[in-house]
């Protein structure tokens, strides 16, 4: 289960802060808050600094008073108040900070009101650092704990993508930054696409990454076909791939990249497939004829490795590969039948609110994600659809 630390001064607050707490908690949080101490006669600011650095998400609320500030000492030479020592807490130890500031607009008891002058101007520092870090405004307990929830469910949701690591607070300045892991391959979320990186066909043992593909335990969805310097992909090895890729692995579809992984786009294989032989039906004749030819094998790497010896022996009877290959190039891809050149671009003036809508509004069953033009990752949208929505249930 986990935790929600609710940090705010307490009487003025106290509607606000139960109205949150009751909701977190029939949403099936372990919710700590200032109550909790007080019943146990047990808040310290060290006890509440522990608790607000290592919860799952702060929720920070400020009214119009300052609140109590601990003695001078080691705990707190900057005589601050507890309730931003809590933050601070929460802020160094990057839990994930949902902030939310009454509305000054709004009419007030007298005895809320901070009348202290130091005070007054640490609590004015205070509301002006969470206005800069998009902190919702609010006017009663239900609209609060309305917010909290929306707040919570939108939270869940940036994690699952991945734009936010667990424990990465919302508001520290690079908000998309540690954005993933190494290319789908962390295991972190079910809705990075595990990608098998291909580099160029004139220097490579083709039939080993096919065999990967094939084979390998993570069952990839996509390829990542390295397009390196331009002239790396012949025609006949790329039809080959494709052609035992929809035959004999779980891949569907290939992402295009060239040097210091510049993104080009992406196609499904039946299109790729269907594209080259279009223009060079002999390709597809002759991997016909290699699966007809080969005997059939219990082992599916066998059988590959079969096809593939065949598929060049066929290739020599009419003057090897050198005589039927041509290079692919970066403009005659962007003419391929179903290939799509669109992506997600990563920007730190994005937030993961803003980046979570644009993914989930994309039409592709897989969508690229880019930064500066390289390829990042690539995220399955139906599978973060469904997370977001089982995080909102």
């Amino acid at each position: 289960m986990k935790t929600v630390y609710i940090s705010s001064t307490f009487q003025d607050l106290k509607d606000f802060r139960w109205a949150v707490y009751h909701a977190l908690t029939k949403m099936q949080y372990r919710v700590i808050g200032m109550e909790d101490y007080v019943a146990k006669d047990e808040r310290t600011v060290r006890r509440c600094c522990s608790d607000a650095s290592s919860c799952d998400f702060y929720v920070g609320i400020v009214g119009r008073r300052y609140g109590y500030v601990p003695p001078y000492g080691p705990e707190n030479w900057g005589r601050a108040s507890i309730t931003e020592l809590e933050y601070r807490s929460a802020r160094r130890a990057e839990r994930k900070c949902l902030l939310f500031l009454l509305d000054s607009d709004i009419e007030w008891p007298a005895e809320f009101i901070e009348d202290d002058e130091d005070k007054l101007e640490k609590l004015r520092l205070f509301r002006d650092e969470f206005s800069l870090n998009s902190a919702a405004l609010f006017h009663t307990p239900g609209e609060l704990a309305e917010s909290a929830m929306a707040s919570i469910h939108l939270a869940e949701a940036e994690i699952t993508l991945g734009i936010l690591p667990f424990g990465l607070s919302s508001t520290e300045g690079a908000a998309n930054e540690r954005m993933f892991g190494s290319r789908g391959f962390d295991g972190k979320a079910r809705i990075n696409v595990d990608l098998l990186n291909v580099m160029t066909s004139g220097d490579m043992d083709l039939s080993q990454a096919i065999l990967s593909a094939v084979v390998d335990t993570r069952q990839a969805k996509v390829i990542w076909v390295d397009m390196g310097f331009g002239r790396s992909w012949w025609t006949t090895r790329l039809h080959l791939m494709a052609s035992l890729l929809l035959d004999y692995s779980t891949c569907t579809h290939m992402v295009f990249s060239a040097e210091d992984d510049r993104f080009w786009g992406m196609s499904s294989l039946s299109n790729v497939k269907k594209t080259l032989v279009l223009h060079f039906p002999i390709l597809d004749d002759l991997y016909r004829q290699s699966i007809s030819s080969c005997e059939p094998r219990f082992n599916v790497s066998d059988t590959v490795k079969d096809i593939i010896a065949t598929n060049r022996a066929l290739l020599d009877t009419f003057g090897g590969e050198e005589a039927l290959k041509e290079w692919i190039s970066q403009h005659s891809l962007f003419t391929w039948f179903g290939f799509s050149r669109n992506s997600v671009m990563l920007s730190d003036r994005k937030s993961p609110r803003e980046l979570l809508k644009e993914v989930l509004a994309c039409p592709s069953e897989y969508v690229p994600l880019t930064r500066n033009g390289a390829l990042a990752n690539v995220i399955d949208r139906a599978a973060l659809a469904t997370e977001v929505a089982q995080s909102a249930i």
